[in-house]
């Protein structure tokens, strides 16, 4: 159908149909997905949504731990006070750390384990016209 590799992008209720979480639902997986518990030495502990993810966002290229977790908490419970998610970030335009991990936690999934049950997922055994 395409010669040449094609990248479609799409809006954000065009997710439903192919399984995707939009709107609240989407809200509540980032929100759940910024959960930061720290132990009583103030590093990340059990109990930290996407514990590895969640590490290597903290450990790699990230000199400022505090200004971080205070993005990591502020998306976690301001996010779902939001219109939208696209308000949430307009809002937050202006703090970096707020920014970057929202993203991170916007698009990650999408290229794990969300989109493992979307009828978009291409698995090893499939094969792609693409």
């Amino acid at each position: 159908m395409f010669n040449r590799r094609t990248l479609f992008v799409i809006g954000a209720g065009a997710g439903v149909d192919v399984g995707l979480p939009v709107g609240r639902d989407l809200a509540l997986d980032i929100a759940s997905r910024t959960k930061v518990v720290l132990n009583h030495f103030g590093r990340i502990g059990e109990g930290t949504a996407d514990d590895y993810l969640t590490r290597s966002f903290f450990e790699r290229g990230r000199p400022n731990f505090n200004e971080t977790l205070k993005a990591f908490n502020l998306i976690q419970n301001g996010i779902l006070l939001a219109n939208s998610i696209d308000d949430f970030l307009s809002v937050h335009e202006n703090s970096p750390e707020v920014v970057a991990v929202a993203r991170l936690r916007l698009y990650v999934p999408f290229f794990t384990r969300k989109d493992a049950a979307s009828c978009l997922s291409i698995r090893p055994t499939q094969t792609s016209s693409i």
